[in-house]
């Protein structure tokens, strides 16, 4: 069955807990892209048959999204805390709610905030454009692709 882009959630942990026991949901989001990719490894051989053979390499991820320049609310605040001490951020982006009963899924990641900029076009709102990619980190939180049930 099909999924509503406004069904999906982003949610992040206030208190870095990694397993996921207490997600928040950012609700100041809007428009969120999850991108992935993944690199190209040439293996070809001189017995390849005339054609280039490949292997996968390294994933790139990204999420890129724009949310409201909400002074006080609490996702806005922790998405520029972590840009403004270049510290990390653990975030879930599930497609759907995660306290409805149901089956959900998404990527799960140590995040850095690698791009926080301020929009103040005329005529509209303050926003801002965020961009979150994997971090390196000494817990060993590597990306994980999260199916989540809840009953």
């Amino acid at each position: 069955m099909a999924v509503l882009a406004e069904d999906a959630k982003l949610y992040y942990s206030p208190t870095d807990d990694w397993s996921g026991s207490d997600w928040t949901e950012i609700c100041n989001v809007m428009d969120v892209s999850l991108s992935m990719s993944v690199s190209e490894v040439e293996v070809t051989r001189r017995c390849s048959g005339g054609y280039r053979e490949f292997l996968q390499g390294l994933v790139d991820a990204s999420v890129e999204f724009g949310m409201l320049f909400e002074i006080g609310d609490a996702g806005y605040t922790a998405i520029r805390n972590a840009f403004d001490t270049k510290d990390t951020i653990i975030v879930y982006i599930a497609s759907g709610d995660i306290a409805v009963s149901g089956t959900y899924e998404g990527l799960k990641m140590e995040a850095l905030v690698s791009n926080f900029s301020r929009d103040e076009s005329l005529g509209d709102a303050l926003k801002v454009s965020v961009t979150l990619r994997p971090a390196s980190n000494s817990a060993g939180n590597v990306p994980t692709w999260l199916v989540t049930t809840t009953l």
